[in-house]
């Protein structure tokens, strides 16, 4: 399956994040090229994609994605500022989600469950989930219209990991990464792609990127990102498209888990200061 989306380059900017005191919910959205301008680029980038940090604790200002069925696709990928709440499902019920179910955390934080509830509510997608009371815990079942079966569950994921715990007990911060990934326990890789974005002038050479898999940091050869595919060092060269837009790209390969987006940020020409 090819990825590739183009979003004609208009101007990119940074929603600065609300204030999470009484938190609902509330998305800090990822720039639509990855990276936040104040000028016009003045020569070739490439980085991380971060959040705003400006956060009241307990809440925090993540990254969170959401990887359906093969159907789907990605159901979310950006940033969402969340906090300890009650989370309700059709299935489970109303409970507290604040990381200290089950005594796993003295302090209320932020954890994976409530992200979602998070995301949830603002983007209008539906999740379930049952409740085991032993654990005070949630167990994820559908998101959007990828729903578990006998062979195929969700899992949770921080920084490439699988959480160690449930998803209202394992507390996050604001430089993490969540993944809910469908079918998880099939997966032979997790890809991730780096860097998060780039930034290059029309027609002008090439950028190139390198994937891996999350959990176990090894390269990942033969995951195809629009027409190209990476070597056997997980890199791959993406020729500068000649129109000026926002590409992204998604990494895939047969087995694996759709990687995180490339966001390539094409400028007609850089301006010096």
């Amino acid at each position: 399956m090819v990825f590739i989306r183009l979003i004609i380059f208009a101007a990119c900017v940074t929603a600065t994040p609300a204030a999470d005191n009484n938190p609902r919910e509330h998305l800090s959205p990822t720039p639509s090229c990855g990276v936040s301008f104040t000028a016009h680029p003045a020569a070739s980038t490439s980085g991380l994609v971060t959040c705003p940090s400006t956060v009241p604790a307990p809440s925090s200002n993540a990254r969170l994605r959401i990887e359906g069925n093969d159907a789907e696709g990605t159901i979310f990928e950006a940033c969402v500022v969340a906090g300890p709440r009650e989370v309700t499902t059709q299935s489970g019920g109303t409970h507290k989600c604040d990381g200290t179910n089950a005594r796993a955390n003295h302090k209320p934080g932020t954890v994976p469950t409530v992200q979602l509830d998070a995301a949830a509510h603002h983007t209008g997608f539906s999740y379930d989930g049952t409740y085991d009371p032993a654990y005070e815990d949630y167990f994820i079942t559908s998101i959007s219209t990828s729903t578990q079966n006998s062979a195929q569950f969700w899992g949770i994921l921080v920084n490439g990991q699988f959480t160690p715990a449930g998803g209202c007990q394992f507390e996050i911060n604001g430089g993490d990464e969540t993944l809910f990934a469908f079918d998880a326990l099939s997966k032979d890789a997790f890809l991730k792609v780096m860097p998060d974005f780039a930034v290059a002038e029309a027609g002008n050479g090439n950028v190139t990127v390198t994937v891996t898999d999350s959990v176990t940091g090894g390269p990942q050869a033969g995951v195809q990102l629009g027409d190209v595919y990476t070597d056997v060092n997980g890199d791959a060269t993406i020729p500068v498209p000649d129109e000026p837009g926002c590409y992204e790209f998604k990494g895939t390969r047969p087995g694996a888990l759709r990687s995180n987006t490339f966001y390539l940020t094409v400028v007609g020409t850089f301006i010096s200061a």
